[in-house]
């Protein structure tokens, strides 16, 4: 399916924006680990 480029930024926003959330909340709990970001291909 076709998206348009502004619902596809948009998009990528709330994606962007929710994996910062996901990673401030969760380097609080994962004890800071410096190699959090590999995670975030498996949470998308």
């Amino acid at each position: 399916m076709f998206i348009s480029e502004d619902k596809q930024h948009c998009l990528l926003l709330a994606i962007s924006l929710l994996i910062f959330i996901l990673l401030a909340t969760g380097s609080t709990g994962l004890s800071q680990t410096p190699d959090s970001p590999t995670i975030i291909p498996t949470v998308i």
